[in-house]
C-alpha cells in the first residue's frame, strides 16, 4: 500500500510539472505575441523627431496615438550649443519627419540635411509662413535702442559655435505662430497619412482652441499689470510674447545668445533702473546659468522669477507630461508676480 501511494505521488508530481511547463510555454508564447503586436503597432506609427520641445509637444498633441514623437535633445540640455552625435543622426534617419524651427535656430540641420533626405526623411521647417522679428524690432526701452557700442556690433548675435543671424528665431512664444506651427505639423501628418485626416484635424482644432483660450487669458491679465516692462537677466527669448502684449523689456544683453557676456556698464545701468523704478523681480531663463540675473537680483534686492522659453525642459518636467500650454500658463503667473496687478 505504501509503495502504491509513493508511486501515485510521483505520478502526480510528474503531471503537475508537465502542466506547469506547458502553461509556462503558453504564457511565454502569449508574451511574445503581445510584444510582436506592440512592436508592429509602433512600426505602423508615423515617426517624428523634433529638435526643440515646443514643436515636440505640438506634434504629440496633433498626432496623438498614431504618431511616435521623439525629442532629439537630451532632457535638460541647453540647445544653443547642441550638435547632433552619430547616434542622434541614426535616430533621425529612422524617422519619417524631422521638424525644426528654421535655419536661424538650428543651423546644424543644414549639415545633416542631405544625409537625412537621402534616407527618405522629410525635413519640415516649422517657421514657414511666419515673419521673423529683426533684432531691433524688440520692444526695448528707447535708451537701449539708441545705445550700441562697437563691442555690441561685433558680438551682437554671435555665440560659441552658433549664430542666430539678424532675426529672432523664438517664434513659438507668440500664440499666433504656435497656431501656424501646429497647422504646419497637421498638414504634414495628413500628407503622409490621409486615411486619418479627420483624426489629425480634430486634434489640431481642439489644441488650437486651447491656445486661443490662453491667449485671451493673457490679454485680459496684461491689461491689469501695474508695470509693462519686463526686466531680464538673460538674452531675452520673449520678444514675440512682449510685442504681442505691448510689453517692453530691458536686458543687459544685446543679442539672442545665452553664451554672450554683457558689458559691465550695461549691468550697472540695469541695476540703477531696477532701483529707480521700484521693480519687484528680475527674470531668468531655463537651463541657462542665471549668473547675470543673480547679480542683478542681489544688487537691486529684487526677486528672481523664471520665464520658460521651452527650447528644452528638464527630465523631471519631460517625464511629468507637462506641455507647452502648461509652461505658458506658468509664465503668465510669474509675469503677474513680477509686474503686479492693479
Amino acid at each position: 500500500m505504501k509503495k502504491f501511494l509513493n508511486l501515485l505521488l510521483v505520478l502526480v508530481l510528474i503531471f503537475s510539472v508537465s502542466c506547469s511547463s506547458t502553461y509556462d510555454k503558453k504564457e511565454e508564447n502569449n508574451m511574445k505575441e503581445k510584444k510582436e503586436t506592440v512592436k508592429k503597432a509602433n512600426d505602423n506609427k508615423i515617426k517624428v523627431v523634433a529638435t526643440l520641445f515646443a514643436q515636440y509637444d505640438f506634434a504629440k498633441k496633433v498626432g496623438g496615438d498614431k504618431v511616435d514623437v521623439n525629442l532629439i535633445l537630451p532632457a535638460g540640455v541647453e540647445p544653443h550649443s547642441y550638435e547632433p552625435t552619430p547616434n542622434d543622426i541614426v535616430k533621425m534617419k529612422e524617422a519619417d519627419f524631422l521638424i525644426y524651427t528654421g535655419d536661424n535656430m538650428e543651423p546644424w540641420v543644414n549639415k545633416v540635411k542631405e544625409v537625412l533626405e537621402s534616407s527618405g526623411v522629410k525635413i519640415i521647417d516649422a517657421s514657414n509662413g511666419i515673419a521673423l522679428l529683426k533684432g531691433q524690432e524688440h520692444l526695448r526701452e528707447k535708451d537701449d535702442k539708441n545705445h550700441e557700442d562697437e563691442h555690441d556690433k561685433d558680438s551682437k548675435h554671435k555665440e560659441e559655435g552658433h549664430e542666430h543671424g539678424d532675426h529672432d528665431p523664438h517664434i513659438w512664444l507668440d500664440f499666433d505662430n504656435a497656431i501656424k506651427m501646429t497647422n504646419t505639423i497637421k498638414n504634414e501628418l495628413v500628407s503622409i497619412d490621409s486615411g486619418n485626416k479627420e483624426y489629425y484635424e480634430k486634434n489640431a482644432a481642439d489644441y488650437i482652441l486651447k491656445i486661443k483660450e490662453l491667449d485671451k487669458k493673457y490679454k485680459e491679465t496684461v491689461t491689469k499689470f501695474k508695470n509693462n516692462k519686463i526686466f531680464s537677466g538673460g538674452h531675452f527669448t520673449f520678444a514675440y510674447l512682449a510685442k504681442r502684449y505691448n510689453l517692453e523689456y530691458s536686458s543687459p544683453y544685446k543679442g539672442f545668445s545665452p553664451n554672450a557676456e554683457p558689458a559691465p556698464k550695461d549691468i550697472a545701468k540695469l541695476v540703477n533702473s531696477l532701483k529707480e523704478q521700484n521693480v519687484k523681480a528680475i527674470y531668468y531663463e531655463e537651463l541657462v546659468n542665471p549668473k547675470v540675473a543673480t547679480i542683478l537680483a542681489s544688487e537691486a534686492d529684487v526677486t528672481m522669477l523664471l520665464l520658460n522659453g521651452m527650447h528644452n525642459v528638464s527630465k523631471e518636467d519631460l517625464d511629468s507630461g507637462k506641455g507647452y500650454l502648461d509652461f505658458m500658463e506658468e509664465n503668465l503667473i510669474n509675469l503677474t508676480k513680477g509686474l503686479g496687478n492693479e
